[in-house]
């Protein structure tokens, strides 16, 4: 069947090691695409106010799925046109088993990061992508105590997010939040855990998508690399896990290809979607 709408995770998958830019063959891969009439869909674990000026800037890329499919927007028109958001009562009781003094995290909601106002500093100490502190420098929003800000503004929480969680506290840590039904716990990068409400996730999202705009799973090619891009993988009729990524993705996907600094998202839209 024809492919009508591919779904693209970004970091690991479509962009290159900067975590900002694409290669020229993807872009040509994508632009081709959406000449044929193809939607292009990122779908990440980031925020609506992180997507990649090198994707998103390519005209014809209007939706976008968001914070492991806890949001999902029409950029176009700035409509959010599904959400599965974390509720404050069930922030507040994660927050408190977060060890926070040794944890980073982050709230993200209405397109900010909220973090606790010490947050910039501790993050120097981390092993995290200096690209993170860039990012949090243009939309961090410091508060003095996150369980507080919650507590008064609690509403419209996509993701709690762990951009670092050291080795000791790794495997306690994961036990423990995987007690919570409620929940959904992936992760995208090495060292690092993403707190979901339990029906928010890139695959339910592609679903939501897909039905809104009347397309058949077997109509859609997903890429993906990590944890947080299974359920899409599983839905999509066609999905294909690039050469970096982990072995549960790749049991997820149908195929697979190069890895991402290979060219293996164009490689994978010449394939499987160009006519």
């Amino acid at each position: 069947m024809k492919i009508k709408l591919i779904a693209l995770d970004m970091d690991g998958t479509t962009l290159q090691e900067d975590h900002l830019s694409i290669s020229p063959r993807t872009r040509r891969a994508i632009q081709a695409a959406l000449e044929q009439g193809i939607l292009v869909v990122p779908a990440t674990g980031r925020l609506d106010s992180l997507l990649p000026e090198s994707v998103m800037g390519i005209d014809g890329v209007r939706y976008a799925i968001t914070s492991n499919g806890a949001a999902t927007y029409d950029m176009k028109s700035k409509k959010r046109i599904h959400s599965n958001f974390i509720r404050p009562e069930l922030a507040l009781e994660l927050l408190k088993i977060l060890p926070a003094d040794q944890v980073l995290v982050e709230i993200f909601k209405d397109g900010k990061l909220f973090v606790d106002r010490d947050y910039l500093e501790a993050l120097a100490e981390y092993p995290v992508p200096f690209l993170h502190l860039e990012f949090l420098k243009s939309i961090h929003a410091p508060v003095i105590s996150l369980e507080d800000y919650v507590r008064a503004d609690g509403d419209r929480i996509e993701k709690i997010n762990l951009p670092y969680v050291p080795p000791k506290y790794q495997e306690e840590l994961w036990n423990k939040l995987s007690e919570f039904d409620s929940i959904s716990l992936t992760s995208s990068v090495p060292d690092n855990m993403e707190i979901n409400d339990a029906k928010a996730n890139k695959g339910q999202a592609l679903q939501q998508l897909c039905d809104y705009l009347q397309i058949p799973a077997e109509s859609v090619l997903a890429m993906g690399d990590n944890g947080n891009d299974i359920e899409m993988l599983k839905f999509a009729g066609t999905s294909i896990a690039p050469a970096n990524a982990t072995d549960a993705a790749k049991a997820a996907a149908t195929a697979q290809t190069l890895a991402s600094d290979k060219d293996g998202v164009a490689l994978a839209i010449e394939k499987y979607a160009l006519q």
